[in-house]
């Protein structure tokens, strides 16, 4: 009698711990920081010449503006050098949103000058939109100019 009691909470034990890890296996998902989420890419670069400079301007994505920065990439060659070759981009800067160097247009419109210009040369931007924890988007499409 007392053999068969200790086989039945031997039984249950047994029982409730492979329950219990029965329902704690498994990996569901990796975690995810918050602030690890890619931002927007940036979809419409454009590149025009203006003033003493050339302007890149582009439409920052709603919801994300306040903290993020930009950064400007910028190639440049000689318009006789191989414009189907691919390209090498720099950093020319990287701007908070709020910056007063990235001027305003229209609602979500911002544009930066590049006044580090020469006559004759062939210049392409990128724009990647990068978080305060310094999580970047991919490169934005590109926009190509000569600057006469």
């Amino acid at each position: 009698m007392a053999r068969g009691l200790i086989l039945r909470i031997g039984l249950i034990v047994i029982v409730t711990v492979t329950m219990l890890f029965a329902r704690s296996c498994g990996k569901k998902n990796d975690p995810v920081c918050p602030r690890s989420i890619k931002p927007g890419v940036v979809f419409d670069v454009k590149a025009r010449i203006g003033g003493h400079g050339i302007d890149v301007s582009w439409t920052a994505s709603e919801g994300e503006r306040e903290d993020v920065k930009y950064r400007i990439l910028k190639s440049e060659l000689k318009t006789d050098e191989c414009l189907t070759c691919p390209r090498e981009y720099v950093l020319i800067d990287q701007l908070p949103y709020k910056s007063p160097r990235l001027k305003r247009a229209g609602g979500n419109g911002l544009t930066y000058r590049d006044s580090d210009v020469r006559n004759g040369y062939s210049y392409s931007y990128v724009v990647v939109t990068c978080t305060e924890s310094q999580i970047c988007s991919d490169e934005s499409n590109r926009a190509d100019i000569v600057f006469p």
